[in-house]
């Protein structure tokens, strides 16, 4: 099995929600080949009551009633999917919490120490300069640049100066 497992037909990623790939979850049919959402509802469009396996020695047919959505999820490929998230996951926060330490440890060394009042929360060494409007903490612009770079949900919000 991949490591990071891909449909068969049009070689994407499979995904565990819609979010931004639309319609990547691994369905099985009744032959036991895996494809996903998006191939399934294409191939159904076709048949109308049935879904011919796209594997040319294959070529069985399942059976379906209304909505590909109703076909059974491939829960090991999910199972899969989900693993690799949680390790990319564990491997970035590993990183973070390093990088915070390596901070930590300059904090250490400065004569000169800020205020804890007006201390940017990520690096502990700057004077904060802007207040994220998602998360509320207060940070130097060059941390909130960087942490919100990097995150997906948090790309989009605004800093705004801290009083």
């Amino acid at each position: 099995m991949q490591k990071c497992p891909t449909c068969p037909k049009c070689h994407s990623f499979y995904s565990t929600k819609d979010g931004r790939s639309y319609h990547k979850h691994p369905l099985l049919l009744d032959c036991g080949h895996t494809f996903c959402e998006g191939c399934l509802h294409a191939l159904a469009k076709e048949g109308k009551t049935t879904v011919k396996c796209p594997i040319e020695i294959c070529q069985a047919p399942t059976p379906i009633q209304g909505d590909v959505k109703e076909l059974w999820p491939d829960l090991y490929t999910v199972g899969l999917v989900l693993y690799n998230q949680r390790t990319l996951l564990d491997r970035e926060l590993s990183k973070i919490t390093q990088s915070q330490m390596v901070q930590n440890l300059k904090r250490r060394d400065t004569d000169k120490l800020v205020d804890p009042d007006k201390c940017c929360k990520e690096c502990l060494r700057k004077v904060a300069t802007c207040r994220c409007e998602k998360c509320a903490f207060i940070m130097c612009m060059q941390c909130f640049d960087k942490i919100h770079s990097m995150s997906n949900m948090l790309k989009h919000a605004s800093a705004h100066p801290s009083i």
